[in-house]
């Protein structure tokens, strides 16, 4: 994940045609908590989800995944119910209860500290991933919070790549510091164009759901600024384009 100001988001909404507005601030859902004492949860079965940071393993860092339930609807898809238990110095911190739709027998779990690798260390910001370890199947994407033993799940997201096309959100921090006040994220899409041809693939590129997060009282808060699911930006390029450009 690159490091963008965020001056450089104001450029692209005024330059490019888009279809925009601004939500009100709202709250995130789930509130911090603190680790309880004891559970009665029914564990299924228990992961180990090693966290990376900067792209090395954090041997002081890791989350205990314990399912607790799982759903199978009319057309054979489960649902995950899962508890994450998170441990610093052999010692658990937080807790966080999770829901993974559309879940795939044989998916892995992963984890990485910070916004970014550049702002990884001594970050209070972790994301979770799972999902299955192949082109084309989703990822199930969340981004905790914990400072002083309390958690917040402060964003979730679906991602997904094949073969160079794909979709994911894009974070940018431009306080380049561990613990910004403020940062913002992006849907970006990649996908194949109608005007591709056996010579040339071609694909559109294209931002939406473009969000603010603002740190208050020790509470992140969001805030939508463009429309739902309506891309802003859109471009038309060639894959190897593209690919060069990343």
């Amino acid at each position: 994940m690159r490091i963008v100001l965020f001056i450089l988001f104001v450029f692209f909404i005024s330059c490019q045609k888009q279809k925009g507005i601004s939500k009100p601030e709202t709250s995130i859902q789930e509130k911090p908590k603190l680790i309880a004492g004891r559970t009665t949860d029914k564990i299924l079965k228990t992961d180990t989800v090693f966290v990376y940071d900067s792209g090395e393993l954090n041997p002081i860092f890791f989350v205990l995944a314990h399912l607790l339930d799982k759903k199978m609807d009319k057309d054979s898809l489960l649902t995950m119910s899962y508890r994450l238990d998170f441990y610093k110095d052999k010692k658990q911190i937080a807790s966080s209860k999770i829901i993974i739709p559309n879940y795939t027998n044989g998916s892995e779990w992963s984890g990485s500290l910070g916004l970014s690798d550049a702002t990884s260390k001594q970050s209070p910001f972790v994301t979770i991933r799972i999902g299955y370890p192949a082109c084309g199947y989703a990822q199930q994407n969340f981004l905790f919070f914990i400072k002083k033993h309390q958690l917040q799940l402060v964003h979730q997201w679906e991602s997904v790549f094949d073969s160079g096309w794909g979709s994911w959100v894009e974070i940018h921090n431009p306080e380049k510091t561990a613990e910004p006040q403020s940062f913002y994220c992006k849907t970006v899409s990649f996908e194949p164009s109608d005007d591709a041809t056996e010579e040339e693939e071609k694909g559109i590129l294209s931002y939406s759901d473009s969000t603010v997060f603002r740190l208050k009282n020790n509470q992140w808060r969001k805030q939508l600024i463009t429309t739902k699911n309506l891309p802003y930006f859109k471009k038309e390029m060639t894959f190897n384009e593209y690919h060069k450009n990343e």
